[in-house]
């Protein structure tokens, strides 16, 4: 494991734009924004539901303009999307301009998920070892958690000075992230982009990659066994205000339990690569999931007990993606990894955006907590049908990443 104090250059540069990638400064302030320029709660929702479904369409596209065009190239056009985004955001005064600024988003976003994890990764394997992009991916992810906790309590401040204002840091912080990208190699890309027949690929060779990655037997299982988590994590992240609420917590709290999240995961995210290295993916993946889901279960018996379960979910979460990021570029070839990145990030939006529509209904019921709580207990049995009938990571994967991480190294 190579020592983090001892980096090259460019993997710090990589931090530096993880933290740009950060909405810190508008976290705290995006709904009651919205509300002050006129929307009601109702919009307020329906603006939630339009990013998430425009994110999950524009994930493919996005992917496959990455290893067709370059993915440091959509990366660009990523950050300089999200800067005008949030002057769009400042302009925005009626509903149809927050449905236009959030589409922008939700596009923005897409545009870097899997081409920014394609485009680690061959950089890696370029210039250090592709054995460590998760150690990369989760320390740079670390790096712009700790900025969003600070970003997100300037951003506080600042709004209480006027609500544009955090929209006009964000811009700023957000444009700065085209030199920081410009600083970084483009030797990876440029080799395929100049190499005539190769590093492209076509609308059927793409269609081949969205064809292994969510039917091919290599990965079927693992896209089903995370969607499920996935799409579990992103409903309960609906509720989390409305639950800490109904259980005792102020609004002035809810800021400290939001930085706790980002501290928490973090520190956790900052140590992906140790517990690739020593816990190793299969084994992360059959076990975290379910203690997710055991505590859950005990806010049945303790409301409380619903505040760790978030924190606990939080910090799962941030180490899953990188380690879902790393198993899926290992089953891949260079010319599709964003593709096939981006097509399990939209079977598991598919999946989160059912499990969303459901738990609203469920709630209406039952009530917020106790829909966690049903919830939490069906995942816990979709998952172990599925770790039973067909294992999301097969026995000797963890082993044979060692024994290659090894050959690298000599």
């Amino acid at each position: 494991m190579r020592d983090r104090f001892d980096e090259p250059s460019f993997v710090l540069i990589y931090y530096l734009y993880m933290a740009t990638l950060s909405a810190g400064f508008v976290y705290p302030i995006t709904t009651q924004y919205q509300l002050r320029r006129g929307l009601t709660y109702g919009q307020v929702g329906v603006v939630g539901a339009v990013f998430m479904g425009t994110w999950v369409l524009a994930e493919l596209p996005t992917g496959y303009l990455g290893d067709r065009f370059g993915r440091r190239r959509l990366l660009l056009g990523s950050s300089a999307l999200n800067a005008i985004v949030m002057l769009v955001f400042v302009a925005s005064r009626t509903f149809p301009a927050f449905l236009v600024a959030t589409f922008g988003w939700a596009v923005a976003f897409s545009m870097r998920s899997g081409a920014g994890s394609a485009w680690l990764y061959d950089l890696l394997r370029e210039r250090l070892d592709a054995g460590e992009y998760a150690r990369v991916q989760g320390t740079g992810m670390a790096v712009m958690l700790l900025f969003t906790a600070a970003a997100s309590v300037v951003g506080g401040y600042v709004a209480a000075r006027g609500l544009t204002y955090p929209y006009l840091l964000n811009a700023a912080w957000f444009a700065l992230g085209v030199p920081v990208l410009l600083a970084l190699p483009s030797d990876v890309e440029d080799a395929a982009e100049d190499t005539v027949g190769s590093g492209y690929l076509s609308p059927h060779e793409a269609i081949d990659v969205v064809r292994t990655v969510v039917t091919g037997a290599r990965l079927r299982s693992f896209v089903l066994y995370f969607s499920a988590f996935f799409a579990f994590f992103e409903m309960v992240d609906l509720y989390i205000q409305p639950v800490a609420v109904a259980v005792g917590f102020s609004r002035p709290d809810l800021g400290y339990l939001y930085a706790a999240f980002y501290v928490a995961a973090a520190v956790v995210s900052h140590n992906t690569g140790r517990i690739r290295d020593h816990v190793g993916v299969r084994a992360w993946f059959l076990t975290v999931p379910f203690v997710v889901v055991a505590t859950f279960l005990v806010a049945d018996l303790s409301p409380l007990a619903i505040v760790p379960a978030f924190v606990v979910l939080k910090v799962a979460n941030r180490v899953s993606s990188p380690l879902m990021e790393q198993y899926v570029n290992d089953h891949l070839d260079a010319d599709g990894r964003a593709t096939g990145v981006s097509a399990v990030t939209m079977v598991a939006g598919l999946a989160a955006i059912l499990s969303r529509t459901a738990a609203g209904y469920v709630a209406e019921l039952v009530g917020p907590l106790s829909m966690l709580v049903l919830f939490a207990g069906g995942l816990g049995v979709i998952l172990a049908v599925l770790a039973v009938v067909s294992p999301p990571v097969p026995a000797g994967y963890d082993a044979e990443q060692r024994v290659r991480g090894a050959t690298a190294d000599d």
